[in-house]
């Protein structure tokens, strides 16, 4: 967030150094991923919400929310199968196969990546100097065999 931040300080330069299309194509991206990142949750509660006043499976009202709630329907559904299978594949490939069942929990993942987009955006806000770095050095030190 922060290194989005400081890029996009000053846009007109960011547009004049990378091109329009580029430009546009860093911010799609970069403000994609922590958009998403933040809005995720919100889906969830939505789902729960309208799961449990029983007006999930529901029609629409009218036919342009039909085509809207079918669009958004096949895009999650879509987006869970297509992220769950490359998981899986990409362990299996690699011919660690009892990893593949873990693929299923992407969206327990999804929901980490959330929680610390939050945990980012509190500090962003509240500290935004704060850089949590991995401490190294704190293991014991290997002994030099001669």
């Amino acid at each position: 967030m922060q290194t989005y931040l400081v890029h996009t300080r000053d846009v007109r330069r960011l547009n004049r150094e990378l091109g329009l299309r580029a430009a546009i194509g860093f911010h799609v991206l970069m403000g994609g991923l922590i958009g998403s990142a933040l809005v995720h949750p919100a889906f969830y509660i939505l789902l729960a919400y309208y799961g449990l006043s029983g007006t999930l499976l529901e029609p629409a009202e009218s036919a342009a929310g039909t085509v809207m709630w079918t669009i958004a329907f096949i895009n999650l559904a879509f987006g869970y199968a297509v992220s769950i299978l490359i998981g899986v594949i990409s362990v299996w490939r690699r011919r660690r196969r009892d990893l593949a069942w873990s693929a299923l929990l992407m969206p327990v993942y999804w929901l980490l990546i959330s929680f610390a987009a939050y945990r980012a955006l509190y500090q962003l806000a509240r500290d935004p100097y704060l850089w949590e770095k991995t401490e190294h050095g704190m293991a014991p030190a290997r002994r030099k065999t001669p």
